[in-house]
């Protein structure tokens, strides 16, 4: 079971701090937090619609190599990117997101990421 609070306690233990729209970023004058082996930009826990979902916006590794990384090698045609997005069932409810290059917008600001990793959990 995905956990939301869980994760969101999870998230601040590695330095992400509360930001606008909901959204977890790093603070602005510290040691960048880190998952996957990659910066973290920004992350989103949210509950809605019947599903609880998870996503980190990550750094540097493109959606290709953060896919690899994790095993995920089927393509999302419903992936609205340039480049392939991924996924995989993880159990009957539970699915594994690797998206590509793009941007997410947090209050007034747009934060640039390689990939988002997301875990999407229906209920």
């Amino acid at each position: 079971m995905l956990k939301t609070d869980e994760v969101e306690s999870r998230l601040r233990a590695i330095g992400l701090v509360k930001g606008a729209d909901g959204f977890l970023v790093p603070p602005q004058k510290s040691s960048r937090p880190s998952l996957f082996g990659d910066e973290v930009v920004a992350a989103l826990v949210t509950v809605a619609d019947g599903e609880n979902k998870a996503t980190v916006y990550l750094k540097r590794q493109t959606g290709k190599q953060m896919a690899k990384r994790l095993g995920v090698s089927r393509i999302d045609e419903q992936g609205n990117t340039d480049e392939p997005s991924y996924f995989k069932q993880t159990s009957k409810k539970t699915t594994l997101l690797v998206g590509a290059a793009s941007e997410v917008f947090v209050g007034n600001d747009s934060i640039n990421y390689q990939s988002a990793v997301a875990c999407q959990q229906f209920r």
